[in-house]
């Protein structure tokens, strides 16, 4: 079941058109503006517990899409639906269901100490006494936070400050949450504080090995339009095909390798066969060394990566 819904969103800023020279002063007088399109006619529709990687080269898009779907920004056009509701004409009722974490922005106080700040977080959201112990203890225990909680905020590392960010902003129980950019690994917080509840999780980043580790999907826009949306084994064939290179050590280190209809070339320490997976598997290409008499004393395989996809959409 789907929990967001978006429809041909639409967001175009208006920025002020710069002038040099003694044109300055006219703009006191007569405005000119530039319109910068940077969400055009985006589709999606994403469903309840789906961990999504919503990735895209700088200045795709993707923080204002997440700043619509958390209610932050009103959209050009279009519609946004989020658990049945548009985040930004109902923005009390959507801040309940949501929590929102920007790795370049803080919501916290630095002069209060942890313990204060999980205090007023209780106090915002109205949490029960209960619920809020529970689950103080739960994220405490999850990121080693015990250890500085009575410790100021500016007087805690980076990486110990989102520790904070991240475990007050799940204190209300929400359902859905737009992490941009975090700056901290998401592998212990995602498996242990996002997937045993059941969280919606749309993040962006640019550790593409935290994204193919934990997405069950993976989003990517460019010049704020969508180009593709599905999994990463998809992803890696549809940008890169399915070229494979099987490397070999032989016993024989002077032979060189010639098979009929494949690529071969010698390396310091291997010889690769370049083949297509579609067409032909690794112990296809094994047999017929050994048929030819060749010995293997190693190999492996390696195929395309998930970050040289997304390093070939990017220079694209």
């Amino acid at each position: 079941m789907a929990v967001i819904r978006v429809e041909k969103l639409r967001k175009v800023y208006r920025v002020l058109k710069k002038r040099e020279g003694l044109r300055v002063l006219a703009n006191l007088a007569h405005r000119q503006w530039n319109h910068v399109v940077a969400l055009n006619d985006i589709d999606l529709s994403i469903d309840e517990g789906e961990i999504i990687g919503y990735i895209g080269p700088n200045g795709a898009g993707k923080s204002t899409t997440i700043k619509v779907l958390a209610g932050v920004l009103h959209p050009t056009s279009g519609r946004v639906l989020v658990k049945g509701i548009e985040p930004y004409k109902h923005k009390r009722q959507n801040a309940r269901a949501i929590t929102l974490i920007m790795g370049q922005r803080s919501i916290l106080v630095p002069e209060l100490p942890v313990t204060d700040a999980f205090e007023m977080v209780r106090h915002i959201y109205t949490i029960p006494r209960e619920r809020f112990r529970r689950n103080r203890q739960l994220f405490c225990d999850l990121l080693g936070i015990d250890q500085f909680i009575d410790t100021p905020l500016r007087q805690l590392s980076l990486g110990m400050r989102m520790k904070v960010e991240f475990a007050t902003s799940m204190m209300h129980e929400p359902s859905i949450a737009y992490l941009d950019e975090p700056t901290i690994g998401l592998d212990v917080v995602a498996k242990d504080g996002i997937r045993e509840r059941g969280m919606t999780v749309v993040f962006t980043s640019h550790d593409v090995v935290d994204i193919e580790r934990l997405c069950t999907r993976v989003i990517v826009i460019d010049q704020g339009r969508l180009v593709y949306s599905g999994d990463t084994e998809t992803l890696k064939h549809k940008y890169c095909g399915r070229n494979c290179e099987l490397r070999v050590v032989l016993e024989d280190p002077r032979r060189q390798l010639s098979l009929e209809g494949f690529r071969c070339e010698r390396r310091p320490d291997h010889q690769g066969i370049f083949f297509d997976r579609g067409t032909t598997s690794p112990s296809d290409l094994i047999y017929r060394l050994h048929a030819q008499g060749i010995r293997l004393a190693d190999f492996s395989l390696k195929e395309p990566s998930f970050e040289e996809a997304v390093k070939l959409i990017y220079r694209s």
